[in-house]
């Protein structure tokens, strides 16, 4: 393993890239929604930590004067960052994983009755001829002179 400690911009450039990594975990995650990802927002929060960790002590390292001490800080670094890595990966794939389970049963309860709704919808349409629904306001997309002939009352004079 090359070491990277002798070129702090190296590692400030895979900090950042570990952090843009992060964040496209976080937006993965969310879409596969509770409870199966319940696990895997606990990880990606001790992961975010150990993050700003990284980024502090970075920076620490970046101010500081060169010496041995900061020779072993920089290991250390490189060592965590290594760790971050690796827990990325692998949090990476558990989120692959879950996302392509199958659907859960609530999930399925929603799309069996949006079916049912709109072969309902449909059915219905079909029994009316099409014509306008009794909860669909006679006012959307019709100008005053459309209803006005439309709705005339008979004792009405012109």
């Amino acid at each position: 393993m090359k070491t990277r400690a002798k070129n702090p911009d190296r590692l400030a450039d895979e900090i950042e890239a570990t952090l843009r990594k992060l964040a496209k975990l976080e937006k993965e995650i969310e879409e596969i929604g509770e409870p199966a990802a319940g696990a895997l927002r606990h990880r990606l929060e001790a992961l975010q930590v150990e993050e700003h960790a990284l980024q502090r002590n970075a920076g620490e390292l970046k101010t500081g004067k060169a010496g041995r001490r900061n020779a072993v800080r920089a290991r250390k670094l490189e060592t965590l960052l290594h760790h971050i890595e690796a827990e990325e990966s692998s949090l990476e794939h558990d989120a692959d994983f879950l996302h392509q389970a199958s659907p859960t049963t609530l999930e399925f309860a929603f799309r069996c009755g949006s079916r049912v709704f709109d072969i309902g919808a449909r059915g219905w349409k079909k029994a009316t001829g099409g014509r306008q629904l009794m909860w669909h306001s006679p006012f959307v997309n019709n100008t005053h002179d459309s209803l006005a002939s439309r709705y005339r009352m008979p004792d009405e004079k012109k």
